[in-house]
């Protein structure tokens, strides 16, 4: 009940200060290439969402987040304001879940403080400003939160082996995938993350076999992805 609370009361936190920091940038969003999808999502309409509206990148979950948003939402630029101060928010929150949990099995002492502390300031970066305030890049998003939530489920299952956390795993991580492609680099971060302390946040579970669950699969997801992309 502690943890649920502590999350929801962060999230709450960094919500409002979101808000403080954007609210004034409500519909400053509608600018150059989302205004091309716009009339895209517009004109195509739902069946859109089985060719990502001809998007040749395989960004699905980019698409169906955002012709989403815009089915509920159309140009009020004050929902949409909204929406993105929110993914924020759970981003920032996610991301002080994770380093907390990390932190705590590495053993850092005031291991809850520390993470608040590096993910307010992430909240308030100013590199956070072209992903927040236009509307095309609601893909980084959505992409760092399912990435984030893959993290997390690393670390619960770092925390107590269960076979769910590795589903769970999988399928944030394969959702990134198609969403965008930052996501490529996640596998070579948990790479460098078990091959450098694999084995000291759990010593029941060696590095290799973190290794064989998690990165291995995890890269030999994507040439599959390559393939798929060059006959779309």
């Amino acid at each position: 009940m502690h943890n649920k609370f502590l999350s929801a009361f962060s999230f709450v936190i960094f919500w409002l200060v979101a808000f403080g920091f954007y609210h004034s940038t409500a519909g400053a969003g509608f600018v150059t290439d989302e205004l091309g999808w716009l009339k895209a999502y517009n004109f195509i309409g739902w069946k859109g969402i089985f060719n990502a509206f001809g998007d040749k990148s395989l960004h699905y979950g980019y698409h169906i987040v955002a012709f989403t948003a815009w089915k509920f939402f159309h140009l009020d630029g004050m929902k949409w304001m909204l929406l993105f101060v929110t993914l924020h928010a759970l981003n920032t929150t996610v991301s002080f879940l994770v380093f907390r949990n990390f932190f705590s099995l590495a053993g850092i002492k005031k291991a809850t403080h520390v993470a608040f502390v590096g993910s307010f300031l992430f909240l308030i970066s100013p590199y956070q400003t072209e992903p927040m305030v236009w509307y095309a890049c609601i893909h980084y998003l959505v992409c760092t939160f399912l990435l984030l939530l893959a993290m997390y489920h690393v670390l619960l299952y770092l925390n107590s082996p269960e076979k769910k956390f590795i589903v769970l795993f999988y399928f944030c991580f394969i959702a990134a995938l198609f969403t965008l492609e930052i996501s490529f680099t996640f596998p070579v971060v948990l790479l460098l993350l078990f091959f450098f302390a694999g084995n000291n946040l759990n010593k029941k579970i060696s590095a290799i076999s973190l290794i064989k669950i998690f990165v291995l699969p995890a890269f030999a997801l994507l040439p599959i992805y390559f393939l798929m992309s060059k006959f779309n």
